[in-house]
């Protein structure tokens, strides 16, 4: 297996290492067979664009050394013989049937990371620009995204915005290989391990508390409560135009969608 280490040697690796080697061995990289030079970079490529994806780290570097077969002691041993006392260093072979060294150095990046700030609302763009009295809301933002917590490149944030009229938006997404879900040594983990690219397989939970004002358009508002779960073979990805190869998913959301039509402006109990 490839020596996994951290790129500050002051700090501890929080990444786990056996998911590294998995990622390794997904993308063609062979620790016990030789391979040739342009299919090492192939694969090496492949891994650091995998792991740049999930945004835990600020660099990914693997080097490809070649294996000393013998390697000089600094210990001296004391041989007795019958001229006298003699000085000798030892050779000792190390991993001579692996023709190269792996080693992958991960610059993580810290475990949290907050924003605060403000902008332009999305929704409403359109219509306030093909109108010449309608501005596009403000909002206010903020967002709290915690990385790599466990060790297996997981993924949690939570988001809150309001806008100029005072409706909310509030956030929640988490996202992890699928395999960690189940205990380590487990059956289920170990199976899904087990498949091509099994350590990919990705599961993440969405849920979002949301008001969508279409009044302007639509003359109601639209208040949004949901839990989505996605299944996928390619995690860390926004968009499924995104991925990097073959990409396909299975969602499952449970909504809760309530309509309230616009008040008439004379009439406050009746609908416009």
């Amino acid at each position: 297996p490839a020596k996994v280490a951290s790129k500050d040697s002051t700090k501890t690796l929080k990444t786990n290492k056996d998911l590294i080697n998995a990622r390794l061995l997904e993308n063609g990289i062979l620790f016990e067979d030789l391979q040739s030079l342009p299919q090492m970079q192939e694969g090496v490529a492949r891994v650091v664009d995998n792991l740049m994806r999930t945004q835990a780290f600020h660099s990914v570097q693997i080097q490809i050394d070649k294996n000393q077969a013998f390697v000089n002691d600094d210990s001296d041993d004391n041989l007795s013989n019958d001229n006298g006392t003699i000085q000798q260093q030892q050779l000792h072979l190390q991993d001579s049937t692996h023709p190269h060294i792996l080693k992958v150095i991960l610059d993580e990046k810290n475990w949290y990371s907050l924003y605060i700030g403000g902008g332009i609302k999305h929704e409403g763009m359109e219509e306030a620009m093909s109108s010449a009295t309608k501005l596009p809301k403000a909002q206010f933002e903020s967002s709290i995204t915690l990385a790599n917590l466990t060790g297996y490149l997981d993924r949690t944030m939570f988001q809150y915005t309001v806008d100029q009229t005072s409706t909310s938006r509030l956030l929640f997404c988490h996202e992890r290989p699928f395999y960690t879900w189940f205990p380590e040594e487990s059956v289920a983990a170990q199976s899904i391990l087990a498949m091509m690219k099994g350590s990919q397989y990705s599961l993440g939970v969405r849920a979002l508390v949301d008001t969508v004002d279409y009044e302007s358009t639509r003359s109601y508002k639209e208040y949004q409560r949901l839990v989505q779960w996605r299944l996928d073979n390619t995690g860390n990805v926004s968009r499924p135009e995104m991925a990097p190869d073959m990409y396909w998913g299975i969602d499952w959301t449970l909504a809760l969608r309530d309509v309230v039509p616009r008040k008439d402006s004379v009439l406050p109990y009746a609908a416009d």
